[in-house]
C-alpha cells in the first residue's frame, strides 16, 4: 500500500492528498502549466489550482470540467486559500507539491501503449 502524501496548508495543517477520479482535471491543470513559460502569475494560479483538485478535505470550491479553466479556478482558488488564513507562501510550496503529485500521474505514451496491448490481448482472447 501506498504511504499518503500530504502537504502544509498553513491554517489547514496538514492535509491528504486525493486524487480526483477524472483524469481530464488534471491534464487541464498539467497542460497549462506546461505553457506558462515561466510566468509567475500564471504559476501561482496553477498552484492555487492543483491544491483545489488534489485537497478535497479542504472543502474547496469545485473545478468545473465544463470550463476548463485551470487558471480562472486557480484565481478562485488562490482568494479561498487566502481568505482562510493559507500564506502565499504556503500555496506555492504545497501547489508546487501538487503540480509534480499531478504530472506523476499522467500516463507515459509507454504506458498508454502497453494499456492498449493488454486490452487487444484480453479481446482476442475472448474470441477464441
Amino acid at each position: 500500500m501506498e504511504d499518503k502524501q500530504q502537504v502544509n496548508l498553513g491554517s489547514f495543517g496538514m492535509v491528504d492528498i486525493e486524487y480526483p477520479t477524472s483524469i481530464s482535471i488534471l491534464l487541464d491543470i498539467v497542460f497549462e502549466q506546461s505553457s506558462t513559460n515561466g510566468n509567475r502569475a500564471k504559476f501561482g494560479r496553477l498552484s492555487a489550482a492543483a491544491i483545489g483538485v488534489l485537497c478535497p478535505s479542504i472543502r474547496p470550491p469545485k473545478y468545473s470540467m465544463m470550463d476548463c479553466d485551470p487558471l480562472m479556478y486557480g484565481a478562485t482558488m488562490q482568494k479561498y486559500l487566502l481568505d482562510n488564513g493559507v500564506s502565499l507562501g504556503d500555496i506555492i510550496t504545497a501547489g508546487s507539491k501538487c503540480l509534480v503529485l499531478a504530472g506523476s500521474k499522467i500516463p507515459s505514451n509507454d504506458e498508454v501503449e502497453e494499456r492498449e496491448n493488454f486490452s487487444s490481448e484480453a479481446v482476442e482472447e475472448s474470441k477464441e
